[in-house]
């Protein structure tokens, strides 16, 4: 649950920071939010949704299986941040 949680907050942090601070509030909720002590007695989908919803995240979905969302390949390239300046196509360096 905490892994696919923090897919969806990969997938929509818009930092590092906003990351951190989502993976911290995350921990927090576990830790301290009663609503989550039986949270092993509880169907995964229904957990992650709500923890996502107190977390203001959006998730996509549609790619949800009995399993959670598909792990990327060790081997794939890791997602880039949202605002990160290497999203846009470029010949020339990006950062200079």
């Amino acid at each position: 649950m905490r892994e696919q949680v923090g897919m969806a907050i990969a997938r929509e942090a818009e930092s590092e920071a906003d990351s951190c601070d989502l993976l911290d509030a995350l921990e927090e909720r576990l830790a301290d939010d009663i609503a989550y002590v039986f949270v092993g007695d509880t169907p995964l989908r229904e957990t992650v949704e709500r923890l996502c919803k107190d977390l203001s995240l959006s998730p996509d979905w549609s790619g949800w299986s009995e399993d959670g969302w598909p792990v990327t390949p060790p081997n794939a390239f890791p997602p880039r941040e949202r605002r990160s300046a290497f999203n846009r196509p470029s010949r020339k360096p990006v950062l200079t």
